[in-house]
């Protein structure tokens, strides 16, 4: 349970991150 949630997670971060990354390059 415990490694499925952090997998979820760390793909959230990871969405997140390139979404920052995208909008930090418009």
């Amino acid at each position: 349970m415990e490694i499925y949630a952090s997998e979820g997670y760390t793909q959230r971060i990871k969405s997140l991150l390139s979404v920052n990354m995208a909008i930090g390059r418009l």
